[in-house]
């Protein structure tokens, strides 16, 4: 029969490439966000204010699992008054942690990049 004709070879091999960098991407993800994650706690260490320590030590960086397509990050202060602290106005702590997020902003993207490329070199 006359006519142009492609035929494709190797497409379960793409698929199962593809779906393995998808894996691969999702775990660059995650782990360039708990790395940007432990940059703002580290900021939030430096700022945090301290009379007992407890406060300080209370710091965590946790990651959630929701379902297979989706993981969350938690981080923080786990110490029960942190919330007060961080929010009273005129305190000590003042938004020590917004503050933090605010000021490990800059160039973040880029770094997350970073992370996500040399993963799925």
């Amino acid at each position: 029969m006359p006519g142009i004709y492609v035929q494709v070879e190797g497409v379960e091999a793409l698929k199962k490439k593809l779906a393995h960098l998808g894996k691969r991407a999702q775990a660059a993800f995650e782990d360039a966000l708990i790395l940007e994650a432990g940059a703002v706690m580290n900021e939030g260490q430096r700022r945090v204010p301290v009379v007992t320590g407890r406060l300080r030590s209370s710091a965590f960086v946790r990651p959630v699992q929701r379902n297979q397509y989706r993981s969350d990050l938690r981080f923080g202060y786990a110490a029960p008054y942190a919330i007060y602290v961080h929010e009273i106005p005129g305190g000590r702590g003042y938004k020590w942690l917004a503050n933090a997020v605010n000021a490990t902003m800059r160039g973040r993207h880029g770094r997350m990049l970073a992370v996500i490329q040399r993963v799925l070199r």
